[in-house]
């Protein structure tokens, strides 16, 4: 629960932030229908969470990868959760004691903290573009790596 009057204003204005650089995303992609020259927003991710950070000051970290076919990231966990959204391609999250999801272009994810994960592109042939919002203490790194 947020307490105190500016602790409301910097959350919303953080909401505020993410939802806009969906938004940008999903023009970038080229998935942004227009109509009489204006840019309609299409929403991609509505997710309750309790996992952003509380108190301040919070650092927004915006992150682009691209994953070539069949890589895969380390095996991980992150303090504060990321927010993915899919450009291009496929990528497959693979979460410990939890089915995998596959996400394709257009779609997002709210990955949960502490949970260990790792993103596969299962393709053969096309890499994977993403971009990644986390919001989070600046003194936390964005991910901490878990040796398997």
């Amino acid at each position: 629960m947020i307490k105190s009057r500016g602790m409301k204003v910097k959350f919303s204005l953080c909401m505020l932030l993410m939802s806009g650089l969906f938004a940008f995303a999903m023009l970038a992609a080229g998935e942004q229908q227009q109509t009489d020259k204006v840019a309609r927003a299409n929403v991609i991710l509505k997710q309750l969470t309790n996992e952003i950070p509380k108190g301040g000051p919070h650092e927004v970290r915006i992150l682009t990868a691209t994953v070539a076919p069949g890589a895969a990231s380390p095996w991980h966990t992150h303090v504060s959760p990321p927010i993915v959204y899919i450009i291009r391609g496929t990528l497959r999250l693979e979460m410990e004691g939890q089915p995998a999801v596959t996400l394709t272009q257009g779609q997002g994810f709210v990955e949960s903290v502490g949970v260990v994960i790792r993103a596969v592109n299962p393709s053969n042939s096309e890499p994977a573009e993403v971009v990644i919002v986390q919001v989070s203490d600046p003194a936390k790194p964005f991910l901490d790596e878990v040796k398997r």
